[in-house]
């Protein structure tokens, strides 16, 4: 009597190792941004959904202010501070960690980031300033220019990539894809 051994999978997908990980699926992400469009953007798009298993670009406090007027419209004054993660091409602010969603979420495409000293201004390609972000960190302003603009970059070139009819060329990740 023969004894038949089982061969080993090739399959890396079997491996009992990868089943026990924690893993983010996409019908996750599918069902948090339904989650999102329910309630008008008030809850499923938290700092840790945003974040996704490979995390943020930059997430740091600072206090924004909007364009060159400070007209207060975003509920800023200049003792607010707001968390912000920038996520791919997309910038969000949020009140603080434990917000359910973001405040608002700024498109990085056709921006760019100039620093001086602490305080970071984002324009538009045109020059027009949008928003003013201020940090207590120098080291910490500078990181942030450095991902705006790649980011940004980055957005332009994939919107060129969708306007060529190359979208099938885009590797984006499950959350950032759920950012967008």
């Amino acid at each position: 009597m023969s004894v038949k051994f089982k061969e080993p999978s090739q399959n890396a997908d079997d491996s009992p190792i990868k089943k026990n990980l924690p893993m983010r699926r996409s019908s996750m992400f599918t069902k948090l941004a339904q989650s999102f469009k329910r309630s008008g953007g008030e809850r499923g798009a938290g700092l840790e959904d945003l974040r996704g298993t490979h995390g943020a670009d930059f997430e740091e406090e600072c206090t924004i202010k909007r364009g060159n007027s400070g007209c207060g419209c975003l509920g800023n004054n200049k003792n607010s501070i707001n968390l912000v993660l920038v996520k791919a091409t997309f910038c969000f602010v949020f009140k603080d960690e434990g917000a359910s969603a973001p405040r608002y979420a700024i498109r990085l495409t056709q921006m760019r980031a100039k620093r001086q000293n602490l305080t970071v201004v984002l324009e538009t390609n045109a020059g027009d300033v949008e928003y003013e972000f201020s940090f207590t960190e120098e080291d910490r302003a500078k990181e942030f220019v450095d991902v705006i603009n790649k980011q940004a970059a980055i957005g332009e070139s994939n919107e060129v990539r969708k306007r060529l009819g190359h979208q099938h060329l885009l590797k984006l990740t499950k959350s950032i894809r759920f950012a967008e």
